[in-house]
């Protein structure tokens, strides 16, 4: 099962209003928040090598993943070398080296392994094991997104909002996600809209997507945002604003 993510992704601190937002990061319950993990990388092309690093890694037998992971890599096969990336970022089975990390994932991610070319991404995003460089960043995101990755989506919007300020490209993409109903996606147009940025203040606005993420797709930031925002409308506006999300939520 590709890319199954071992890590919390969502590092969101969403506090309308303050700017920049945290930028997301990544896929992390570590303190390297960002890397993607995964496992059962698919049964085909697998040598036995790779299978039994899988195994090994689920097990939390991680020296013995690296062993097995390295015999592969070192024959060029992306998937062991995505792993090695992973093992060397975590300290996993070897001393923890992001120079390393960076190394392994860029083989991987030259050989179109999707979670390589994000992990790439993100090294490239938060400096970590290379010099930090956006346009990098963006450059293997879009790699990843291209295949599918919904989270380099993400990342990209966010780095167009957060580090360019190109906030009608970061709108436009955030809005795609929405649209596939992305729950991150839709709290943070709730947060474009409430700052006014690349567009007028309109607290009604920051109400209904507030609202639309918390209350159809649970996504818990929303619920402090949705808050702090019916603070700043008269009457009027939150009864535009109640109506026209009720109405939006029943389709």
């Amino acid at each position: 099962m590709r890319h199954l993510k071992l890590d919390v992704i969502i590092i969101i601190v969403f506090a309308i209003f303050l700017l920049p937002l945290s930028t997301l990061a990544g896929l992390s319950v570590s303190e390297d928040s960002g890397s993607q993990t995964s496992l059962d990388s698919g049964r085909q092309g697998l040598t036995k090598d790779i299978i039994a690093g899988e195994e090994a890694y689920k097990r939390g037998e991680y020296k013995s993943a690296f062993n097995r992971f390295f015999s592969a890599a070192e024959k060029g096969h992306p998937i062991a070398q995505y792993y090695l990336g992973v093992l060397y970022a975590y300290g996993q089975g070897v001393q923890k080296n992001a120079a390393e990390a960076f190394r392994w994932y860029l083989m991987a991610a030259e050989q179109e392994d999707m979670s390589a070319q994000f992990n790439l991404g993100f090294c490239f995003d938060k400096g970590r094991g290379v010099k930090q460089d956006y346009d990098e960043a963006l450059k293997w995101y879009r790699k990843a997104a291209d295949q599918g990755d919904r989270q380099a989506q993400y990342n990209i919007a966010v780095i167009y909002r957060e580090v360019f300020r190109d906030y009608d490209q970061a709108f436009d993409l955030f809005s795609i996600l929405a649209d596939e109903g992305t729950p991150e996606a839709i709290d943070t147009i709730g947060a474009m809209y409430a700052n006014g940025e690349g567009r007028k203040v309109d607290y009604v606005g920051a109400y209904i997507w507030f609202y639309l993420a918390k209350y159809k797709y649970h996504f818990k930031p929303a619920e402090q945002h949705l808050e702090k925002v019916k603070l700043l409308m008269n009457k009027d506006q939150l009864l535009d604003a109640e109506l026209t999300a009720t109405l939006m939520m029943s389709r």
